[in-house]
């Protein structure tokens, strides 16, 4: 089962890299980030073992002009990156939200679970970075950084290790 689930996150760092290309001539256009966050946290508690998670979404969000389909490949990224991080948690949560001001709005999805060793926290959106137990291709957070660079904006992480994970974009 577990080779299952690591095979099926790699077909899906692989989709979603393919499918990042694909997009390249997209427009960006006016949207909901509330609608587009709950339709990517809606489809990750489809998968088995989240049924324990508290996803909490702020309930104001700003309407953004951006890549749509891009954009959600950076929160389907976040929050299973999230997700996984939560899965050893007692009582997982996970937060979603966002502060606007002037014309910028900056996004977080913040977790309690193992959070980001400091060594790696420098390196993590690098392509093939991985963190101790990951089962992953080192992709998701890479291409969470290009997308958000396309847009002219910039993705942090602020962690400390066992103490969950908070990343801003």
């Amino acid at each position: 089962v577990d080779n299952l689930r690591r095979a099926d996150r790699m077909l899906g760092g692989l989709r979603d890299l393919m499918l990042q290309g694909a997009l390249a001539h997209e427009q960006a256009m006016p949207f909901s980030s509330a609608a587009l966050v709950h339709e990517a946290v809606a489809a990750i508690r489809e998968r088995p073992g989240t049924e324990s998670i508290d996803f909490v979404i702020a309930p104001e969000m700003p309407e953004v002009l951006a890549q749509r389909r891009k954009i959600a490949i950076v929160f389907e990224n976040l929050i299973g990156n999230a997700v996984r991080a939560t899965a050893a948690v007692t009582h997982p949560r996970i937060e979603i939200g966002a502060e606007e001001q002037a014309d910028e709005a900056t996004f977080w999805v913040v977790d309690n679970g193992t959070g980001v060793a400091p060594g790696l926290q420098a390196r993590i959106f690098e392509p093939l970075a991985q963190g101790p137990g990951s089962d992953g291709m080192g992709l998701g957070l890479a291409l969470v950084r290009q997308i958000v660079e396309q847009h002219d904006g910039e993705v942090w992480v602020e962690s400390q290790e066992g103490a969950g994970a908070r990343f801003f974009l």
